[in-house]
């Protein structure tokens, strides 16, 4: 049995595809290696990426339903949404504003979506564990004890509910403003493995001074349109709307640098040419 398991979301991942060649255009940064993505079905996912112990016992399916309740079911709306808002240029119209905040929630839980920090994740705690019973704490021990036991039939803890962390991280952040950045020229923008990239600040006061949230969501949601969501919080935010006309755009190369640096291993596009010259200035 084998239970296929998105860390991008194929609603979003399909507005990548090159429609002609039917294919997106994938770069690994670990093995410094272009390939090609012929389906949706199998690009920036795993078997089993989601699949958790329940109550009930191994569950395939519980992360993945709020994942498609919470998020997947809304892009539709939310793609007409920011059609409208972009062609109007304003963010008044019916339920605009509730859709920007529900695609901010689905791109800023896509770092804990990835294999790489899921793993990274795991692995740290069982670093925390281990010193705990190192040290003789027998109370924390026993909290945790058979905590690793998903190891047996799992690859993952998966104990997070993404829609839940996603609403922490968006309450965080506050009030938001948008910055829209069209393309209307042949550059297009690169969709990273952990969907969106997020920069941390200081943008709330806490008894810790050095606790830093997200506080600014850079989101490709296609190869044409790029969405920054940046809390008021932050000097100097506002929202605006910005059409490239230009080819080589220095804006979207910044945007696609800092797509390319933020993703764990892998990006994606539409574009197989300005992909690879893209990698290929990058490394000079």
């Amino acid at each position: 049995m084998h239970k296929n398991h998105h860390y991008v979301s194929k609603c979003h991942l399909k507005y990548f595809f090159n429609k002609d060649r039917k294919k997106i255009f994938l770069y690994d940064k670990a093995k410094e290696n272009f390939f090609e993505g012929q389906s949706a079905r199998r690009v920036f996912s795993e078997d089993f990426g989601n699949t958790r112990r329940t109550e009930n016992g191994i569950d395939h399916d519980v992360l993945e339903n709020d994942l498609n309740i919470n998020f997947e079911n809304y892009f539709p709306k939310i793609m007409q949404a920011v059609g409208e808002i972009i062609t109007n240029r304003n963010l008044n119209g019916t339920g605009h504003l509730e859709l920007l905040h529900k695609l901010v929630e689905y791109a800023v839980i896509g770092e804990s979506r990835n294999p790489i920090y899921k793993r990274a994740s795991d692995e740290q705690f069982r670093k925390t564990f281990d010193e705990f019973a190192t040290n003789g704490n027998e109370h924390i021990s026993n909290a945790f004890k058979g905590y690793f036991d998903f190891e047996k039939d799992h690859k993952y803890s998966n104990y997070i509910t993404y829609s839940k962390l996603a609403k922490g991280f968006v309450e965080c952040m506050g009030e938001l403003d948008f910055k829209f950045v069209v393309i209307k020229s042949d550059d297009v923008f690169f969709i990273p493995d952990n969907s969106a990239y997020t920069i941390r600040m200081k943008i709330n006061e806490y008894f810790n001074p050095d606790i830093k949230e997200v506080a600014i969501v850079g989101i490709p949601l296609t190869d044409k349109i790029f969405i920054e969501a940046m809390s008021t919080k932050v000097k100097g935010s506002k929202t605006e709307f910005i059409t490239i006309t230009d080819a080589n755009s220095p804006l979207v190369k910044q945007i696609n640098t800092n797509i390319f640096i933020s993703s764990f291993n892998k990006v994606g596009t539409s574009d197989e040419l300005f992909l690879k010259n893209f990698v290929s200035q990058l490394s000079k």
